[in-house]
């Protein structure tokens, strides 16, 4: 990071948790940061405990003396302080190319993929700090061996997600990738679904030769990379891993409310039994890659074995927030069609008397481009479903897109669905409190904010103990 000594960078949406952490890792090398946001937070407060100057709202007089300007794609570009930057010729960097300048020294190791990339980065994250490589880290979400979301390491390796969303993880060069599925996401960038397939394929041509790592049992990889693009350049080897096809591979023994066990298989020799404090065919595909990059980066099975046994997870990720009165709370960051229903696939699979799944959709393109999938899977007769309005991570409002007439197309196809739209996160989590009965589970379930329903919730049910 020699060549941003001496420089002021400036972070529009510094409260973020991607853009905090790396402002964090700046302000731990000497390096002057300044930022901006709309809303103040905890993030921002242990920023300025650590020297940086933020201030709460965007105005063009923020970025006068940066140097830099670092912007995540939440930023739009009539923003005051981006256009003045653009107008004065500032340098302008997104989150991932100046996160790709911090580890450029470092034997990076990228995750991408539609889903599955925080809770990767998290194993891995656990697997190196356990296994005492002292690694440096940048993940989606808060962990708790992390007491947040980054870590600056003195060691060789350098661990982060790379983020599809936008095309920026084509700033990395890794030494490892591993790419856990894709799906059609993120068309409002992309415009069509090949160019998102054209991209992941450049991602895997910038990763070192026998550094890339597959899902195989993914549909998107298996049909659109391995078929259609990576077969026809030998010069690009892979490993991959699944239930059914790769390298790596489990066999599930036992599986209940938060736990895992499988046999761990490597060219079908068996290695030996993994423990996971997770659930779900999911968490086990993630932990195979994590087991894969970390045995490309010559770490032991017993290491990688132990490392993941102690690993409890990402915030946010399948996260038991709670049990009261036999109610119990469960929050999840699922948003994409197909992640909400592993999260139900999830949940049916823990006792409970009903489950009651709280809906946050986020951003409007998003619930506008997936219009359909939503409705299929929010169309299961064996939950009870609450829709709040619709996050809209800064988008402007698309009209006929909400999250009430996606709750009428629902019943009135499905007339029998237990579906309601609620509105407000308060009303929500007024409705909730009077309707919750013991045995039942609650699921808040969203990318933005509904989190805070389990929140208010749990407090609700603690105060009527006390009573």
């Amino acid at each position: 990071m020699d060549r941003l000594k001496g420089k002021r960078i400036h972070f529009i949406g510094i409260g973020g948790i991607s853009m905090s952490a790396i402002a964090n890792f700046l302000l731990e090398s000497n390096i002057k940061v300044s930022g901006s946001d709309l809303i103040y937070n905890n993030k921002i407060k242990e920023l300025e405990s650590k020297g940086a100057s933020i201030t709460i709202g965007h105005e063009k007089e923020n970025v006068e003396t940066a140097d830099i300007v670092v912007i995540s794609s939440a930023i739009p570009e009539e923003n005051s302080e981006l256009r003045y930057a653009r107008k004065n010729d500032i340098k302008v960097y997104k989150r991932a190319e100046m996160l790709a300048e911090i580890a450029k020294d470092k034997r990076l190791i990228a995750v991408s993929g539609s889903h599955g990339k925080t809770t990767t980065t998290g194993m891995l994250a656990n697997i190196f700090v356990k296994s005492g490589k002292d690694p440096s880290i940048m993940v989606g979400g808060d962990i708790d061996l992390l007491t947040g979301n980054y870590r600056s390491g003195n060691g060789e390796f350098f661990i982060t997600e790379a983020d599809e969303s936008d095309g920026s993880l084509l700033y990395f060069n890794p030494e490892i990738s591993i790419i856990t599925n894709i799906e059609p996401e993120h068309l409002d960038y992309y415009g069509q679904e090949e160019k998102l397939y054209d991209t992941m394929y450049k991602f895997i041509k910038k990763t070192n030769k026998n550094g890339t790592i597959l899902c195989f049992d993914d549909k998107g990889i298996r049909d659109n990379l391995l078929k259609r693009r990576l077969n026809q350049d030998e010069n690009i080897p892979v490993a991959g891993y699944g239930l059914k096809n790769g390298d790596y591979r489990a066999e599930i023994i036992n599986q209940d409310s938060f736990f895992t066990a499988y046999k761990l298989y490597f060219n079908g020799e068996f290695i030996d039994k993994v423990k996971m404090q997770l659930t779900g065919e999911h968490n086990v595909l993630n932990s195979l890659g994590a087991i894969a990059a970390s045995r490309k980066a010559g770490l032991d099975w017993k290491d990688i074995i132990a490392g993941l046994s102690s690993f409890q997870g990402v915030k946010r990720r399948f996260e038991f927030k709670g049990e009261i009165n036999g109610i119990k709370i469960i929050d999840d960051y699922a948003h994409h069609p197909s992640e909400l229903e592993t999260v139900i696939k999830a949940a049916k699979s823990l006792e409970s008397n009903q489950i009651r799944f709280v809906f946050q959709p986020h951003r409007f393109t998003r619930t506008r481009n997936l219009w359909y999938d939503f409705i299929k899977v929010l169309s299961d007769q064996d939950i009870f479903f609450y829709i709040v309005d619709i996050y809209s991570a800064n988008q402007p409002r698309i009209e006929n897109i909400s999250s009430k007439k996606l709750v009428e197309e629902i019943k009135l196809k499905n007339p029998d669905i237990n579906i309601e739209y609620v509105g407000s996160l308060d009303k929500a989590s007024n409705l909730l409190v009077k309707v919750l009965n013991r045995g039942d589970l609650i699921l808040t379930v969203g990318a933005g904010d509904v989190f805070k329903i389990g929140d208010y919730i749990l407090n609700a049910l603690r105060c009527g103990q006390d009573d």
